[in-house]
């Protein structure tokens, strides 16, 4: 009697600390991580839903994981309906990848109220893709519109004719821009270099591919001829900086300097020297 009282007992325990965890006074489920990993098995087609552009995109030195980087809304909780729950997908296309994050829903999130709002804030989001076969390519396709290099992508026009003592110190891709754009930042061998600024002190040199840079400058504008190519110079009197864009074959370049570390002349001298791809 005593055992069947206490087993009686334990049960009804049980029973109550199952319903205080599920009850108003429980503490709500932790969010999502803003960062996450994911794979390497990926479905043969991308999620259905709206699509979110992604910001930046690497990958790992093996060529086994690509990290995205998007912006988007709160971390997914249920009992949040202003939180946000995503997606991402990968596959190969040919030689290069491509890449989809996607906004999903959920059936157990919170019912948004009438007339209630969501704050308009960004949230960086950083997603680790484990790939099914190592990448070994430079080009990711955002099913989102945009391209991006986890490397430096082939066609690649090469300066001559730097300022004495500079170096490459700096490439990547410009994620924002449109179109697409590769960068490479040169300057002296001991600066520190983060990115491309245009400031003084560097040397950025833009390209895209299949079409014009569109990089815009200041007002004072003239014609000059890079070999047998038109260009366009734009200067900023203020700042000094010099903006040089023209095309090499059907790929838009530009270099931006500034009369604080050279003249127009060493400038029009280090665009008329570079290689063509292959060159």
């Amino acid at each position: 009697m005593f055992e069947l009282s206490r087993l009686i007992a334990v049960v009804m325990l049980a029973v109550v600390a199952a319903a205080c965890s599920a009850g108003p006074g429980a503490p709500p489920p932790s969010p999502k991580s803003y960062e996450q990993t994911f794979g390497p098995d990926y479905a043969p087609e991308p999620p259905a839903g709206q699509r979110t552009r992604v910001d930046d995109a690497t990958i790992s030195a093996d060529g086994r994981t690509l990290t995205l980087a998007f912006t988007g809304g709160p971390a997914y909780a249920p009992d949040s309906f202003c939180s946000t729950d995503y997606a991402p997908w990968v596959a190969a296309a040919g030689a290069d990848l491509k890449v989809a994050v996607v906004l999903v829903s959920r059936p157990d999130q919170a019912t948004k109220p009438p007339n209630a709002a969501c704050a308009a804030v960004g949230y960086r989001y950083t997603f680790h893709l484990l790939l099914p076969t190592p990448f070994a390519g430079s080009t990711v396709h955002d099913l989102a519109g945009g391209t991006l290099w986890v490397r430096p992508p082939p066609g690649l026009v090469e300066p001559q004719a730097l300022p004495s003592g500079w170096q490459l110190r700096w490439s990547g891709d410009e994620p924002a821009a449109q179109p697409p754009l590769w960068v490479r930042v040169y300057a002296p061998a001991d600066s520190q270099v983060a990115g491309s600024n245009g400031g003084r002190g560097q040397l950025d040199l833009y390209q895209a591919f299949g079409a014009a840079t569109q990089i815009g400058g200041g007002p004072d504008r003239r014609a000059v001829p890079i070999g047998s190519s038109p260009g366009v110079l734009l200067r900023e009197p203020a700042s000094g900086e010099l903006l040089l864009q023209w095309m090499v074959g059907s790929n838009g370049v530009a270099l931006v300097g500034n009369e604080a570390d050279m003249t127009l002349d060493q400038l029009l001298a280090i665009a008329r020297a570079m290689n063509p791809p292959g060159g």
